[in-house]
């Protein structure tokens, strides 16, 4: 192998407690540079005739996230994954891992380079940037208040945890397996269109819907501006039929975006009828 990853029982704890404690896609092997002592994986780099080498990170995509042409033994893993993930644009530290190519096994992040490998002379490191698992959709209300991932109710179930609107009907959106319904409270309904109110993480394909009160909801607000500019397009979609004051029942139209992964921001509904709807439907049932 062009690269030896240190397999030493340090670095596999390391890793175990990286993943959570799962075996899974970590160090298996032991390889050239298992001791774990910083002075014998140093005298590595040495033998190997290497002070400085040259360093990528790609996406699983192919991507290049990262480069460094002088990296060292000491250069830190943190601060890779922290520029890495800053490309990206939509992802943590927390919740990304750095894999060597061609290897089985998980970079510690607290470490540095030359903790975890050993360079051939002249070789660049080439180095993957992989997501943790996670949960296929994450919901986030920037309000603080409450809002949670749910089933998609039955009629006659709640809209909002904070008033006791029903659902008359689902709709287009009943009776379909990879749907799940974004429960959420109705007091959000004041927020501005210019801001975020929700935030989606998105770790599989969804295409998410948006289920508005009624026409007004669209035209007397300024939902329809950030729509546009978000790349939000009118779906044929039955829409739900729900009960509630000023104006309920409520019956209004319903907007669609496919996304891949990522973080999708939902902006203020902006109405004194309510919150709009939020729907998601999975590409692959998970």
């Amino acid at each position: 192998a062009d690269f030896a990853l240190l397999c030493c029982s340090r670095c596999c704890a390391r890793c175990r407690a990286a993943m959570g404690g799962s075996a899974s896609g970590l160090c298996k092997r032991r390889r050239r540079g298992s001791t774990g002592n910083e002075a014998a994986q140093r005298k590595q780099w040495a033998e190997a005739g290497v002070d400085k080498t040259a360093l990528v990170v790609r996406a699983i995509s192919g991507k290049v996230l990262f480069e460094q042409e002088a990296a060292t033994f000491d250069t830190s893993l943190a601060e890779v994954v922290a520029k890495s993930c800053a490309q990206l644009g939509d992802a943590s530290s927390d919740s990304v891992r750095l894999i060597l190519q061609g290897q089985d096994g998980v970079l510690d992040p607290s470490t540095c380079l030359g903790e975890c490998v050993v360079p051939a002379t002249g070789e660049c490191i080439e180095l993957m940037l992989v997501r943790l698992p996670g949960p296929a959709v994450k919901v986030e209300a920037l309000s603080g208040r409450r809002i949670e991932l749910a089933k998609v109710p039955q009629s006659g179930g709640g809209c909002h945890f904070d008033r006791a609107y029903m659902f008359t009907s689902l709709g287009g959106f009943a009776e379909r397996p990879r749907m799940q319904y974004v429960k959420t409270s109705n007091d959000d309904k004041s927020t501005p269109a210019s801001q975020v109110m929700w935030r989606l993480t998105l770790n599989v394909p969804v295409n998410v819907y948006l289920n508005f009160r009624s026409q007004q909801h669209i035209s007397h607000t300024r939902a329809r501006t950030w729509l546009s500019e978000q790349g939000w397009e009118l779906s044929q979609v039955a829409s739900a039929v729900s009960i509630g004051v000023p104006n309920g029942p409520y019956t209004g139209p319903v907007y669609m975006k496919a996304v891949d992964t990522g973080t999708l921001d939902l902006y203020g509904s902006d109405c004194s009828e309510g919150v709009y709807f939020v729907f998601v439907e999975t590409d692959d049932g998970s």
